[in-house]
């Protein structure tokens, strides 16, 4: 059998590729027959695999082979449909599921290291996500409300993470070293507005520099829960933030 014929074979199986066995079964071939035809076609550039998804492995046709821009794609068409509620880690793993798994690491990172999506901590450290642009227009609307309806980004601030750093390590040493501070502590400090220093800490929380953590299991004050962020679909508000160590 011509390694064309084993090619159009792949090319109408599509997206969905084939297992060794089902090509050799469409191509009427022995297994040792299939092997050396899938490695020529893999020599020429004609088919791509083995790629491992679920409990199978499979080779596709070049121009329908899975990549990790298939899954940043799709993760990303996900969380932006999805608005302000958080996803879970899980939930995403279960998109991503037709796919190589091999490729869904390396696509949360490559989404996160290009600011498209924010990463926060949910109970028991969870992972949570949500796409950056109706956090923005969160955020937009958020700052209108509270500067007469200007463009958030036409507002200018001094408030920076090494201001907030400043203060945060000052009241970690007065909890006696405990990493996890109140966002109602550090308002307190600072003077700021709950609108401007929301806006700072979910943007640092994209780029990794911090993580935000969720009233889930101690009972904090009213004024503390209220000074949290709040996102759809959480029970609880994001109420303490740890920065990470300067390298």
């Amino acid at each position: 059998m011509s390694g064309d014929t084993a090619i159009d074979v792949l090319a109408r199986a599509g997206s969905q590729g084939l297992t060794p066995v089902d090509l050799a079964k469409a191509l009427g071939i022995s297994k040792a027959c299939t092997s050396q035809v899938l490695r020529e076609l893999k020599a020429n550039g004609s088919a791509r695999g083995p790629f491992r998804i679920g409990r199978s492995t499979r080779y596709f046709s070049a121009t329908h082979a899975p990549s990790r821009q298939h899954v940043e794609d799709r993760i990303e068409e996900w969380l932006r449909n999805a608005g302000l509620k958080l996803t879970s880690l899980s939930d995403l793993e279960a998109i991503a599921r037709p796919w190589p798994k091999a490729f869904f690491k390396d696509a949360i990172s490559a989404l996160k290291g290009e600011g498209a999506i924010v990463e926060l901590r949910g109970p028991r450290k969870s992972r949570l996500y949500l796409h950056r642009e109706p956090l923005l227009e969160q955020l937009r609307v958020e700052r209108e409300g509270a500067t007469g309806a200007r463009e958030l980004e036409d507002t200018t601030s001094s408030l920076s993470l090494d201001t907030v750093r400043s203060v945060y390590e000052a009241l970690r040493a007065q909890q006696g070293g405990i990493s996890a501070v109140t966002i109602y502590d550090l308002l307190k400090r600072m003077g700021s507005s709950k609108e401007e220093l929301h806006r700072l800490l979910l943007d640092e929380a994209k780029s990794g520099r911090l993580t935000l953590h969720p009233a889930s299991t101690v009972n904090f004050p009213s004024e503390v829960m209220e000074a949290g962020i709040r996102m759809e679909g959480q029970p609880y508000p994001f109420v303490t933030v740890v920065l990470k160590e300067v390298a």
